[in-house]
Parts: C-alpha cells; structure tokens; sequence
C-alpha cells in the first residue's frame, strides 16, 4: 500500500474517548478485523483492502476538517450574552426562508450531513467486500451481522437529518417545535464522535428494527396484527403511544398505514376497495421487493439495510407530492409525526 492509503499513524486516542475518529472503538476494531482477514487470505484481496484503507482514511481527514469547522449558534441554552447573540442570530437567518434553508446550514453541519453519506458508502462497500471475500462462511456471516448493524445506524442517521430538515421548514408546525427542531439539527455533528443522535435515532431504530420482522398480513386493513407484531420484536413504547392517542387522526391514521403495509396511500385505496368486497384482502399487488422489505434467502444484508432508506425516501417524496399538489392522503411521513411527538414531549 502507498502511504496515502496507509492507516493512520499513532495509537487511537485515549480509551476514555472511546472512539477514532467518527468511529467507535467497536466499529474501528471491526474494520481492523475485517482487514487482517481479508490481508491473511489465501486469496488475493489486495483491491479490497486498498479501497476499504483509502475510503477509512477519507472519512478521517473529512471529519477532522469537520471538527474545525466554526460552527454558528452551537452554544444552545448557554448563559453567556454573545453566546445568546450567536444563537438569536442562528435562528433568524435559519427561519428567513425555507426554501433555501439547507444553504443556510452551519459548515460543521454541511460537513456532517456530508459525512454520514460518506460512512453509509463505507460500510456499504465493506459489506460487498465482505460478501464476495467470505461468501456464506461463518467468518463472512459474522462480520456481515456486525457491518449490518452500523450500516443501518448510519442509514437511521441520515434519516434523521432529513426529517429534522422537514420538520424544521414546514410552517404548518408550530414554530417553537421548528425552533427545537433546527437546534437539535445544529447539535447533530456538535459532538467530537459526530454521533449525536442519541436519543431519536434509537427510538427509529427500535421501530424500524421491528418493522422489519413484523409479519405485513392486511386483513381488515386495520394494522391491529402488524402492530401487535411489532410489540413482540420491540418496538418502543412511544411508537404504539402516539398511535394509540392519534388514532382518530386520518393523517396518522394514513401515514401510518403506508408504514405498517408498505404500500402508499394510492395503493391501499384500491386494498380498501378490495376489502369492500370480499372482507378481506391479501399482499398481491403490494410490492414488498422494490419497497426494500424483502426478508427472502437471496437478499443481502447490505439490501435489507439500504431498503429502509428506499422505503422511507418513496414515502416522504409521494407525502410532498401530496401536500404541493393538496392531493388526498397524509403529507408528511409516519416519521416524521413521531418525531413532532418526540421534540413537543422532550422524549
């Protein structure tokens, strides 16, 4: 290897840290694994191994500049007047317009949000090299479960960012919500690890983690068995609160629907319809596949975790196509109503 795709020199910072980088002392140890099994192959692995190097040191050097970013309005809540003055400053220029309101994002957070898809392509591609390198051997299926699941942090990530964005330019919400919502978007990358979701990434993570093993049966299209699925494999509690107190709201009741069959809103029209007339309906014509909800033998565990991140993207862009249009259905996504739920009651 040439010294640009070398590891970084030195020993990894202090324990107490516990991290390297954007990386946990769990996921960087993983990569080293990973890498040692792949140099002492009996195959040759060198490509991968260059390309997992290089992209590793990438995302080093990208979240070092991260972190010297000047990041305006980061001291929320703090007593100092010019911190205050930075803060009201912040807001103001975050809430003059919200159509050009990503441009108006702090650097450290455009650095942030540019990272995440940095790391998603990184664990993305360790997970194909994993996969041709390994095939279906415990070695290879051991990593992947490991790879699978800091992927998927990374994806719910992502998604939380794009939802705090959503929640933070719609001026049919409340604007003390927006507020929170903008500052809890400036503190994402505030943290020296870059990993500051830590109390609503979970909360999706537990949802969607048991979406994804909730059997999608139909029936009387009411949800009462996937959610009751979704209970048994550990979906939080405040996901099947809020339910329960929104029930009657047709755009929770629509937004969660979409969620719980993984069809849209158009699609489980023409299931009503169905059910009409015979009582009862079934899954033909829904097509988990291309939704990324496919839990078949062929499927990848790469698949199964970028999946999550198609399903929500085709359901929040056909809610916005909904809400320019003033169509019929929910306009915001199953997500994001929870996420109100979860800035309005400081969860």
């Amino acid at each position: 290897m040439d010294n640009d795709q070398s590891l970084p020199p030195g020993e990894p910072p202090p324990e107490e840290r516990g991290s390297v980088g954007p990386f946990t002392m769990e996921e960087y140890e993983l990569v080293e694994d990973v890498l040692e099994a792949l140099a002492s192959s009996e195959e040759s692995f060198s490509v991968y191994v260059n390309v997992i190097v290089e992209k590793l040191n990438r995302i080093l050097r990208f979240h070092a500049l991260a972190l010297d970013m000047p990041e305006l309005g980061t001291a929320m809540g703090a007593a100092s007047t010019e911190e205050n003055s930075r803060s009201h400053i912040f807001k103001e220029i975050m809430f003059s317009s919200p159509h050009d309101f990503e441009l108006r994002l702090p650097g450290r957070t455009i650095f942030g949000k540019a990272l995440i898809d940095l790391e998603i392509s990184f664990w993305g591609f360790l997970s194909f090299a994993i996969e041709r390198a390994f095939d279906h051997t415990r070695v290879g299926l051991t990593f992947l479960k490991s790879v699978e699941k800091h992927l998927s942090a990374r994806v719910y990530n992502r998604m939380t960012a794009e939802l705090l964005i959503s929640v933070s330019t719609n001026v049919h919400i409340d604007r003390s919500t927006r507020e929170k919502a903008v500052f809890y978007l400036a503190r994402l990358w505030e943290d020296t690890t870059i990993q500051a979701m830590r109390n609503f990434a979970p909360l999706m993570e537990s949802i969607w983690n048991a979406r994804k093993e909730a059997k999608v049966v139909m029936g009387t299209m009411m949800g009462i068995q996937e959610m009751f699925d979704m209970q048994i494999h550990g979906a939080t509690h405040y996901f099947l609160d809020f339910f329960a107190e929104h029930a009657d709201d047709d755009e929770v009741r629509g937004a969660f629907r979409e969620f719980l069959f993984g069809a849209t809103y158009e699609e489980l029209a023409g299931k009503d319809r169905e059910r009409r007339k015979k009582g009862v309906v079934s899954t033909s014509g829904v097509d988990l596949e291309a939704i990324g909800l496919s839990k078949g033998p062929d499927t990848t565990m790469r698949e199964r975790a970028l999946g999550i991140y198609r399903f929500f993207t085709k359901r929040k862009l056909e809610a916005q196509a909904r809400l320019i249009a003033n169509a019929p259905g929910p306009k915001r996504t199953a997500e994001e109503l929870l996420l109100v739920y979860f800035i309005e009651n400081n969860l």
